[in-house]
């Protein structure tokens, strides 16, 4: 029943949009897809996901908070909306409750592109021979000619006390530059200005102007440079 009701839905998508050549033919036929598919066997072929948030001395390994976020996952190719998420950062896999079942799942990491988790954006990258970049997701807090990019990494720590030995989180974000199909960690003013050297100058004056700190604030100072940076005029992101 399956098939046929795709076949069916492949007929009606192209028949719409030769007739009707805008994204709300395409916005349906999707919607449409979901509803035929669900619960789909496509997105929820992971693992079950042990929760061990509750062994911490202290903090969470999630993202953000311990709570779930109402997130989208572009999964081998297939865009799915209106999940409930939670990003395991320890672990670097993304966890959701599937319909009409008691328990959590870690999706399949390699088959995510990208996810969104209220409103933030994250991508999976993957290091091979054209880039030294360490494979996993990152979130992209600029998009544009070139993008700026953070990774969060936490991992748990022990601590052996007079009670016996505890565990807690430490945590410490990375920064990347992706630019002209190259990667720049970009976590100190120094670095900035070598990934940058281009437009040097001028994006040193706008550091001292707007007195910037990276030692403060960094996700706002860094988010501002590269913006300012690729509105330059012939900025060119090859170099």
């Amino acid at each position: 029943m399956k098939r046929l009701a795709l076949l069916c839905l492949s007929l009606w998508l192209v028949h719409r949009t030769c007739a009707q050549s805008d994204s709300s033919a395409f916005a349906g036929a999707i919607s449409q897809f979901h509803k035929i598919l669900s619960p789909e066997n496509g997105l929820y072929n992971g693992s079950e996901y042990v929760d061990y948030a509750a062994s911490l001395k202290n903090g969470h390994p999630y993202f953000g908070s311990a709570q779930p976020f109402p997130g989208r996952v572009t999964y081998d190719g297939m865009t799915y909306d209106n999940l409930t998420l939670w990003y395991d950062v320890v672990r670097d896999g993304l966890v959701t409750v599937p319909p009409n079942m008691g328990f959590k799942m870690v999706l399949n990491s390699p088959r995510v592109k990208s996810f969104y988790l209220d409103g933030r954006k994250f991508i999976r990258l993957v290091r091979d021979s054209t880039h030294d970049i360490r494979t996993g997701f990152y979130e992209v807090l600029y998009e544009g000619r070139v993008r700026l990019l953070r990774r969060t990494s936490k991992n748990i720590q022990e601590s052996v006390t007079t009670t016996g030995v505890e565990h807690y989180i430490y945590a410490d974000s990375s920064y990347h530059l992706e630019k002209g199909g190259h990667y720049y960690s970009i976590n100190k003013k120094k670095s900035v200005l070598e990934a940058l050297s281009d437009k040097r100058k001028e994006v040193q004056a706008y550091i001292r102007r707007n007195k910037l700190s990276l030692k403060r604030g960094k996700d706002e100072s860094l988010t501002q440079i590269i913006t300012y940076y690729d509105g330059l005029p012939y900025a060119d992101a090859s170099r």
